[in-house]
Order: C-alpha cells, then sequence, then structure tokens
C-alpha cells in the first residue's frame, strides 16, 4: 500500500512539473528602431508621452508551442507615469496609468472619495488605472495599507466598487506588471 502510494505520488509531482514546463516567458529591452512600424504609428496616434522610459518586447510561448509577442512602452505625461501593450500589428491591448505616492492627488475625485468613505481607517499608498482598449472598460486599482495589513479594492471610473468577477481578464493578467 505504501509503495502504491508513494509511486503515485510521484507520478503526480512528474505531471504538475511537466505541465509547468510548457509555457515559457521572455522579456527584453529593446531599441525603439526594432519595434514594429504598426506598434510606433499605433501609440503616437494616441498619446503624446513627455518622456518615453524604454521600449520593452515580450514573447510568451504556450504550453502547445504557439508564441506571442507584444510590444509594451513605458512613457510618463503630466508626471504621470504609463504603460501601453501592444500586439505586433499596431492593435492596442491596454495602458496603465500610475498613481504614486507623490501624484495621488491626480486621482479622480471620485477614487479619492470611495477609498475615504469605504475604507477611513486606511491609507492609500497607490493606485493604477487599468484601460483596456478593446472593451473600453476602465478599473481602477487602490492599494491600502493599515499598518501591516494590505488591501487590493477595485473601483470603476465613478468610484464604484467592482468585483474581480467583473474585470476584463486581460487587465487582471497585467497586474504582475511593472512599471519601474
Amino acid at each position: 500500500m505504501k509503495k502504491a502510494l508513494l509511486l503515485s505520488l510521484c507520478i503526480a509531482l512528474v505531471n504538475i512539473f511537466s505541465f509547468g514546463q510548457g509555457a515559457t516567458s521572455t522579456s527584453e529591452v529593446v531599441a525603439e528602431s526594432l519595434v514594429p512600424e504598426a506598434v510606433k504609428t499605433s501609440f503616437s496616434s494616441k498619446y503624446t508621452p513627455t518622456n518615453v522610459v524604454r521600449w520593452e518586447k515580450r514573447t510568451y510561448t504556450g504550453a502547445a508551442g504557439k508564441t506571442y509577442i507584444k510590444y509594451v512602452v513605458i512613457f510618463d505625461i503630466d508626471g504621470l507615469r504609463h504603460r501601453s501593450r501592444y500586439k505586433e500589428d499596431g492593435t492596442g491591448l491596454s495602458t496603465t496609468t500610475y498613481f504614486w505616492f507623490k501624484n495621488l492627488e491626480k486621482l479622480p475625485q471620485e477614487i479619492k472619495d470611495y477609498a475615504k468613505t469605504t475604507f477611513p481607517d486606511y491609507k492609500l499608498g497607490s493606485a493604477e488605472k487599468e484601460h483596456n482598449l478593446k472593451s473600453g472598460q476602465y478599473v481602477y486599482r487602490l492599494r491600502l495599507k493599515k499598518g501591516s495589513i494590505k488591501l487590493i479594492a477595485y473601483v470603476n471610473e465613478r468610484g464604484q466598487e467592482i468585483t474581480k468577477d467583473n474585470i476584463d481578464s486581460e487587465l487582471l493578467d497585467n497586474e504582475s506588471e511593472s512599471a519601474n
């Protein structure tokens, strides 16, 4: 019985590690000259940045071996850091605007009011405004703190709470990306 259990456990572990190794992701900083013209044109038609910080090329290879590439541009406008993502053909995916401690006053009043009213004992540390360019959905991700307790809340552009279930999956996928 112990041998059968041990064998089952070994097979399960091998399967877990096998599935995890199928998908890969890489990210590299690239010169603007290496970014497809369609991506640069799409970006410049929508934004007039005061400073382009960098371009990145992100390559994703799925478990089935299919490869996807997207380009990310990090830029500043009016003292706010932004990140926009594009497919190789120039199709815009999403844009994130970052509100850090030094520029939280630039958050819309509805968003600040929501945080203050809903979480009166918490301090708003930072926020991001995610815009899904395909669906048009805007989501604000608020990062709040009370002592050692950290909290993340999601609201729409009117300052109304929304749940993760009501957010485009593309916007949630971008949560782990950083614009530093």
